[in-house]
């Protein structure tokens, strides 16, 4: 169940978290981290995930285009994961890997939060 909050519209949250779910049945989630992981896993979202580490953003991308050829980002939306996303992002899409950011940002929009790891409060 949801937390109730003002203005918070539970019926398009449960809609995009089904969307990730069945995007994700072909791609690969990347977190930046194990909080991230387990706050996503705890809404439900069962897929392969990806959480970046101390490799660099390439050594990332490579190894996240040799398990997939579909990539969700879903990387916080502080100063530090916005820039994180753009170059894996580039990265990725240089190797060939299509990547969705948008589910991940909307999410975070619409529970009004800026880490992935705050989306736990809604389970």
């Amino acid at each position: 169940m949801l937390i109730k909050r003002s203005n918070f519209d539970e019926e398009a949250f449960n809609s995009l978290l089904e969307k990730l779910n069945h995007k994700a049945q072909d791609a690969t989630i990347i977190v930046e981290g194990k909080k991230d992981q387990a706050s996503l896993r705890l809404l439900g979202i069962n897929a392969r995930f990806f959480l970046l580490s101390k490799k660099s953003i390439y050594e990332s991308a490579e190894s996240v285009s040799k398990l997939s050829k579909r990539a969700l980002l879903l990387l916080d939306s502080d100063k530090k994961g916005i820039q994180l996303s753009k170059k894996m992002k580039t990265h990725l899409q240089d190797l060939g890997v299509k990547v969705d950011d948008q589910i991940g940002n909307r999410l975070l929009r619409l529970a009004k939060v800026q880490t992935v790891e705050s989306l736990k409060r809604f389970c």
